[in-house]
């Protein structure tokens, strides 16, 4: 595992989980934040090496969401790529113009990392840290396209999907092609990204049913506590009366004496 390090910021628990799956194939590490605050507390103690950023999680011009995120002690300097879902058109000349790394549209696949990462060789090393973005091409708003250098072939079965990338954030020089035999992946294999996917909601699933569990036990709890408080309350008032019925029969036992001490 290398000792790269990637922060994930998307209020979806399942989105947080596949895209983590992803970075762990390609032998990163990865955080998650469900929100912004988390985010920017994160980044006060930790510096990543790049940064995904859910748009929609903060509904903010592009350039203002980077310069929030590049502002914090861990966020200087750091790539951004921008998550984005049926956004308008010309909104991601525009995210890349105000410094966003890269921008891909949701859903995530792994092809879509992979474009933006590279895939380490066969035996890479513990301490092999350099990753390199692979070649991207992109037509900017003049018409003009640009094209990075070429970067070590990726996994045979892995067609990478068109990823728009701002060559600029990403400096690294490229590396010779790297000659490997792998093995493409199934669709029923543990990595492919149906069965990501299902385990990523089977475990949304059981955090909901514990947590809906635990409510449960909660809301139980409260009424057992009303139950016995109300038990409580009637042996006070079965009390009261009982005194009060004494009070009442000894008046009424001292009035018949009276009475017949009179006749």
């Amino acid at each position: 595992m290398s000792d790269l390090l990637a922060l994930i910021i998307d209020d979806s628990p399942s989105a947080r989980f596949i895209l983590s799956r992803y970075l762990d194939r390609l032998r990163w590490h990865s955080r998650s934040a469900s929100t912004m605050a988390e985010a920017l507390q994160l980044l006060q103690t930790e510096k990543p090496n790049l940064i995904f950023v859910d748009y929609r999680l903060h509904e903010v011009e592009p350039r203002l969401l980077i310069n929030t995120l590049g502002d914090q002690p861990g966020g200087q300097g750091v790539p951004i790529v921008l998550c984005i879902a049926d956004e308008p058109s010309g909104f991601i000349d525009s995210a890349l113009a105000s410094g966003a790394a890269a921008v891909i549209e949701k859903p995530i696949s792994m092809s879509d990392i992979v474009a933006l990462l590279g895939t380490p060789p066969e035996g890479l090393q513990e301490d092999d840290t350099a990753f390199h973005a692979s070649p991207v091409a992109h037509e900017g708003g003049d018409g003009t396209a640009t094209t990075e250098a070429p970067q070590a072939p990726i996994e045979a079965a892995v067609e990478p999907e068109p990823v728009v990338t701002n060559t600029a954030a990403f400096e690294e020089p490229p590396v010779e092609p790297i000659e490997t035999d792998v093995v493409a992946p199934t669709a029923t294999t543990s990595d492919s990204p149906a069965f990501v996917e299902t385990d990523a909601l089977r475990a949304l699933v059981q955090a909901e049913t514990a947590g809906l569990r635990l409510e449960f036990n909660q809301v139980l709890a409260r009424q057992n506590g009303l139950i016995d408080q109300l038990r409580q309350d009637l042996f006070a008032l079965n009390a009261q009366v009982t005194t009060l019925g004494d009070k009442a029969a000894a008046q009424l036992a001292d009035r018949l004496v009276k009475a017949l001490g009179k006749s």
